[in-house]
C-alpha cells in the first residue's frame, strides 16, 4: 500500500480502538480487481474490511465491494475509503451490500481527529450513562442540550448516532480538567429545533 493508504488504515484502526474494539494490526487482502483492501481482525473472531475505491460509478463500486467480500468472508462491517473528495449518498452505500457500510474520503483519514492536540478527549457514553446525564441536567428537549452533529468529524470517528451522548474532557487552568456533555443530533434536527425555538 502507498503511504496515504497506510496512514488512512492506521487512522481507522485508531477510530476502531476509540469505539472500544480490540483490533489487531491490519492484514493486507489481495483482490482480483484494482481495489486495495485491508482487514482488521476483531476480538470476537469477526473481521472489519477496509476497501479503497477508485471509482464513483455505482455499478463499479458494487463490483469492487463484492470482489473484496469474496476475498474476506465473514466481514461484519465495511469501511469504504474513496480516493475522490466527495462521498456518495447514503442510499448508494446501502445498496452495495447488506453489511453495515461507513464511507470516508482518503483525505479525511490523513490525520486522526481524536488525537489532535487541539481536540479535547472525548468518549461515547453507553445508553444508560447517556440517559443518566440527561436526567441529571434535566434536559428534556434537544433545544436545551449542547449539541454535536452526526456529520461532525469526531462524531463520525466515534460512530455516534442520533441520541448518543458524548463525554468531553477539557484541560483547565484552575482545576486539572472539567467535563461536559453533548447530545448527538442529525443535521436536519439542529435547524428544525432552532427554527421552532425562534417562533
Amino acid at each position: 500500500m502507498n503511504e496515504e493508504r497506510t496512514r488512512a488504515t492506521e487512522t481507522l484502526a485508531g477510530y476502531l480502538r476509540a469505539r472500544g474494539l480490540d483490533v489487531r494490526a491490519p492484514e493486507c487482502v489481495a483482490t482480483r480487481s484494482p481495489v486495495v483492501s485491508a482487514r482488521f481482525a476483531g476480538e470476537d473472531g469477526g473481521s472489519l474490511l477496509v476497501v479503497f475505491l477508485t471509482s464513483k460509478v455505482r455499478r463499479q463500486m458494487y463490483l469492487e465491494v463484492q470482489a473484496a467480500l469474496e476475498q474476506s468472508p465473514g466481514a461484519e462491517r465495511i469501511f469504504l475509503v474513496l480516493t475522490d473528495a466527495t462521498l456518495p449518498r447514503e442510499a448508494v452505500l446501502a445498496s452495495l451490500t447488506s453489511i453495515p457500510v461507513e464511507a470516508w474520503t482518503q483525505a479525511e483519514l490523513q490525520y486522526d481527529v481524536l488525537n489532535h492536540v487541539l481536540n479535547p478527549r472525548m468518549r461515547k457514553m453507553s445508553a444508560d450513562e447517556g440517559r443518566a446525564v440527561l436526567q441529571r441536567f434535566n434536559i428534556e428537549s434537544v433545544s436545551r442540550a449542547p449539541l454535536i452533529r452526526a456529520s461532525d468529524p469526531v462524531a463520525r470517528a466515534l460512530s455516534l448516532v442520533e441520541g448518543d451522548v458524548v463525554r468531553i474532557e477539557r484541560c483547565s487552568m484552575t482545576v486539572a480538567y472539567y467535563e461536559y456533555f453533548r447530545l448527538c443530533v442529525a443535521d436536519h434536527t439542529v435547524m428544525d429545533e432552532r427554527e421552532e425555538h425562534k417562533n
